[in-house]
């Protein structure tokens, strides 16, 4: 027991509760965002062109009943690969902060302005896995058709809870135009 203070269990269970609500989607009533994990490619084969069985390379012949008919020549599906990358992507909900100022120690007589290229994520330590497998993350989806804002994990994401720990993750990405 703590010498001057203590919290009980009914004080952590409503501070879980109030960091619960903020990390709910916006739809449904909560401060989270939608973003989106994207995965690092994985190739199949093509199933559109006749493959080399030594090479696995394209023979540059059409494969009857393929989705892209083509004459000889290149593979309009895998350009001559006889493989493409499909990409494989899953939609979280995190709470985003978009200040450095409060997340990023500043140095003294620098003045810190960096507009959009740092944000903190807060989430589930249960998605934690997720993010650490992803390659990149893509942000407010919403606007995505119009911009697509990508971001890489920058360091380690870490528990920095003092009262409700193990239940959450902190992250900062960087945004990224690969």
């Amino acid at each position: 027991m703590a010498k001057i203070f203590s919290i009980d269990s009914d004080i952590k269970s409503v501070i879980q509760d109030a960091m619960d609500d903020m990390l709910a989607n916006t739809k449904d009533g909560g401060l989270g965002k939608t973003c989106l994990l994207v995965y690092p490619a994985r190739y199949i084969k093509c199933d559109n062109c006749v493959l080399d069985p030594h090479s696995g390379r394209s023979t540059g012949r059409y494969r009857h009943g393929g989705p892209m008919p083509f004459n000889q020549g290149k593979c309009p599906m895998c350009q001559g690969e006889g493989r493409k990358a499909h990409e494989v992507s899953e939609e979280i909900t995190l709470n985003c902060n978009w200040e450095p100022r409060k997340f990023v120690t500043p140095i003294p007589g620098i003045d810190l302005k960096i507009p959009y290229s740092l944000v903190e994520t807060k989430g589930y330590m249960s998605d934690l896995p997720k993010i650490l497998k992803a390659d990149h993350m893509v942000f407010q989806l919403p606007v995505n058709p119009i911009i697509r804002q990508k971001f890489k994990l920058v360091g380690e994401p870490g528990d920095r809870s003092n009262i409700v720990q193990g239940r959450y993750f902190y992250a900062i990405w960087e945004r990224w135009n690969g």
